[in-house]
């Protein structure tokens, strides 16, 4: 089953830049959004709470794996806690013109910014008949 990003939006808002990705994630969905250039892919990913050594991104068979891992502090001892960042993983399959060879990330503000440049497009190969 190929399931496109954010399915049922597909059908009910038609937006181009859907078909792109599919989704695969571990159920803790951090709220994502995920944008199109003329030269590139956006994913905006909300880890408030993660420091940039606790989020790993791996590229692996035009697949994206965002991972971020907490560690227990077992030595602090709550009060009350109302919200606290746990561990999640979420997987964008990438579009075939996207180069993820080349893509770049940066956090600032709990905001994790993933920028996957296009391929270039070339130029259709014409045969000259003798």
């Amino acid at each position: 089953m190929n399931n496109t990003l954010f399915n049922p939006m597909v059908t009910a808002y038609k937006k181009p830049v859907y078909r792109h990705f599919n989704l695969h994630d571990n159920g803790h969905k951090l709220p994502v959004n995920i944008l199109e250039g003329d030269n590139r892919f956006i994913i905006e990913m909300a880890v408030p709470g993660f420091d940039k050594s606790e989020i790993s991104i791996s590229l692996e068979g035009g697949k994206l794996t965002v991972k971020g891992q907490k560690s227990p502090d077992n030595e602090i001892k709550y009060l009350r806690r109302e919200w606290t960042a746990s561990n999640f993983e979420r997987s964008f399959i990438l579009s075939e013109n996207a180069d993820p060879e080349k893509a770049e990330a940066t956090t600032v503000s709990g905001v994790l910014r993933i920028m996957v440049p296009k391929k270039e497009k070339k130029a259709p190969h014409t045969v000259v008949v003798k």
